[in-house]
């Protein structure tokens, strides 16, 4: 069943911010205003410090400040290494009452720039897939092979992460699928994915293209591996 509740508060609420799911399972939020910019355009201030969220307390920590404001129109997403490329802005300058020209990377204009945020885990010592399968279909096996199997069966887990398809702030297809580890050699690690063949199933694992992450506890904090891209099958995925 699906339900929601309310956790701990940012440390500074923002209009249109735009939240990425990283494969620890923290959320980082990046950019947004202080107002609604639609209601009020030009009476904005900028958001300009990102925060993580860490669903192990339920709490947000202010992160290094963004290098430029990015309000309306902005976008982030999650990288195959683990960083987060951020960018956008486009203002609303006349309510959308009025066309005019807005002119590129001027004060309160349009920014088509971008910038990399690299997590607190881009900096940890980070584990290493050597190979994984291209491929899989749900309720199949998959075998990760990686020399930090062991840590990542004390205290850490392998998880799916859906690629970005972003549109206008919103990604509706944003998740991660933490996969069951079967067994463990040492060396190597075998995956169940989970099956879609149960109705209530259906929407964990759509098919689709995955990036495959392997994560590991350092301390008290959890550390995740440049990712191997996987392909779930089950649908064509041919453009027509």
């Amino acid at each position: 069943s699906f339900a929601t509740r309310s956790v701990g508060a940012l440390n500074q609420p923002r209009w249109f911010g735009q939240a990425v799911l990283l494969p620890t399972g923290q959320v980082m939020l990046f950019s947004g205003s202080d107002v609604d910019e639609v209601v009020g355009p030009g009476s904005e201030t900028p958001v300009l410090e990102p925060e993580l969220y860490d669903p192990a307390t339920e709490t947000w920590s202010v992160m290094a400040t963004q290098g430029r404001p990015r309000t309306y129109h902005n976008s982030a997403v999650l990288l195959p290494d683990g960083r987060v490329l951020v960018g956008g802005h486009s203002i609303i300058p006349t309510f959308y009452a009025l066309h005019m020209d807005v002119p590129m990377r001027g004060p309160g204009g349009r920014d088509a720039t971008f910038e990399i945020f690299s997590p607190p885990y881009v900096f940890a010592p980070r584990p290493v897939i050597t190979s994984a399968p291209a491929q899989a279909a749900p309720g199949d096996t998959l075998t990760v092979v990686t020399p930090n199997a062991a840590a990542v069966v004390n205290g850490g887990h392998a998880v799916l992460v859906r690629r970005t398809a972003l549109t206008h702030l919103v990604d509706g297809d944003q998740r991660n699928v933490v996969l069951p580890i079967v067994r463990s050699d040492g060396e190597s690690l075998t995956l169940r994915v989970p099956s879609n063949d149960a109705a209530q199933n259906q929407a964990v694992l759509p098919p689709g293209h995955y990036l495959l992450f392997i994560v590991v506890k350092d301390g008290d904090r959890l550390v995740p591996s440049e990712s191997a891209p996987v392909l779930i099958t089950g649908a064509d995925l041919s453009c027509r």
